[in-house]
């Protein structure tokens, strides 16, 4: 009896060997009763079972993906607006007149003044790849850590690549750069942090920037907030009177202005002074500081309104979410898969207003 039980088993195990070598295009071997071989065709068992879990795993992949996405911390989201749309290019121009109403105006007929515009922006979005390339065999021996490893490295990356973009943008704030727009009236370009632009209806100048390195302490960051953001002016020279949360942007690579401004934002009394003097920002402003890791100027820092009030200028426009393939055999290399991350995007201002720099 235990002799046929054996004889049984055997003739199973060789039926599941030929099915699975058959399906998988293998040529059948021949294998004796008296002195079965295992190794080969367990190894070609071992890539199909690989092969099925990957297929279930791409299966709920975007799920998978969305999810990760979605934890991942992200810093951009802090001074600039996000926007998404279909379009591979975007002409944005923003409405002037945005300030506060003019006095005396009850009963009286609507002033039909047209708003000034302001220019009109660009935005042409950057394709970015990413690829992770990885063989059968670690498949077959790391299965889940190596799968469940792949989208959140690969997000990592694409996030990394979006903060950059958008730090770029402040980085590069203090020169003229090829997307910066002439206002009309205005013989040069100006940058986006300046102390000389020209207002829309070509009237005034006004400034966004303070020309100068200054530590962060209550009176510089008082006097930023009060002459660069809250009095500003909109395009006809009206207050826009702007009273929301205002943000401090400081390069991680200076521990001393980022430890100054936290210091700034959270003290009771003035700190570094010794006549007890009350902290003035933290009665009268709601102070967020947010330190920014591709900030390359140790000496710049940067203040804003918050990102989702009116009018704000800075702003990533995303045409493509981060999307991934799922794995793929390799050319012509059947033990070796790759996956691909794609998104296209673009990080820009459409408005100089709400945001503002200290440095020279």
């Amino acid at each position: 009896m235990k002799q046929s039980y054996t004889n049984y088993t055997m003739w199973a195990v060789t039926l599941v060997v030929l099915a699975v070598q058959v399906f998988i295009g293998v040529p059948p071997v021949e294998i004796p009763f008296t002195n079965v071989q295992f190794d080969p065709t367990v190894l070609m068992f071992g890539a199909v079972v690989a092969e099925a879990y990957v297929e279930h795993f791409d299966r709920n992949f975007s799920e998978i993906k969305d999810e990760m996405y979605e934890q991942f911390p992200k810093q951009y989201t802090f001074f600039m607006k996000v926007d998404e749309t279909s379009r591979a290019f975007v002409k944005k121009s923003y409405m002037g007149g945005m300030g506060m109403p003019l006095p005396n105006r009850d009963l009286e007929p609507i002033p039909f003044q047209e708003p000034v515009k302001g220019p009109i922006a660009f935005f042409t979005p950057t394709n970015y790849r990413l690829g992770y390339q990885i063989e059968k065999q670690t498949i077959e021996q790391e299965e889940f850590g190596l799968l469940g490893n792949r989208p959140r490295t690969m997000l990592a990356g694409s996030v990394t690549l979006m903060e950059m973009a958008a730090a770029n943008i402040l980085n590069n704030g203090f020169t003229v750069q090829p997307y910066d727009f002439q206002v009309t009236g205005d013989p040069n370009s100006q940058p986006l942090f300046s102390i000389n632009h020209l207002r829309e209806d070509a009237q005034a100048t006004w400034a966004n920037r303070i020309n100068q390195n200054l530590p962060i302490t209550v009176e510089s960051v008082f006097q930023a907030i009060v002459t660069l953001l809250y009095n500003m002016t909109d395009s006809r020279g009206l207050p826009i009177a702007y009273n929301g949360e205002i943000y401090i942007y400081v390069p991680t690579i200076n521990p001393v202005l980022w430890q100054q401004a936290i210091e700034v934002a959270n003290s009771v009394m003035n700190p570094g002074t010794s006549d007890n003097k009350t902290n003035a920002l933290m009665k009268q402003f709601k102070i967020t500081v947010v330190p920014l890791r591709f900030l390359t100027n140790p000496d710049a820092w940067f203040l804003s309104w918050s990102p989702d009030s009116p009018n704000y200028g800075l702003t990533m426009i995303v045409n493509i979410w981060p999307d991934i393939t799922p794995l793929r055999e390799f050319g012509n290399n059947p033990d070796a898969w790759f996956s691909r991350l794609r998104t296209r995007f673009v990080a820009g201002y459409e408005n100089k207003r709400g945001i503002a720099a200290v440095g020279a």
